[in-house]
């Protein structure tokens, strides 16, 4: 049998095209969705494949090295 745990996360992050002609050259943003799936066959002796708040740290991170400070507000996990 194969178990899933899934965290998600919705940010928004906000940006500007340098050197660009069309309405994207005055900063503005978007919101963003990303998605941390991790699959098992085994469980634990607590009946988890892993710590769900250890999959939301992971998720955590991974927005901060890839977006930085432009992701600092309005992220909801």
């Amino acid at each position: 049998m194969t178990f899933l745990l899934r965290a998600q996360a919705e940010f928004s992050a906000g940006h500007r095209l340098i050197g660009y002609g069309g309405k994207c050259a005055s900063p503005h943003g978007h919101t963003y969705k990303a998605e941390l799936l991790l699959s098992g066959t085994a469980l634990d002796s607590l009946g988890m494949i892993r710590d769900f708040g250890d999959l939301k740290n992971i998720l955590r991170a991974w927005i901060q090295e890839h977006w930085g400070a432009s992701s600092d507000r309005g992220t909801k996990y």
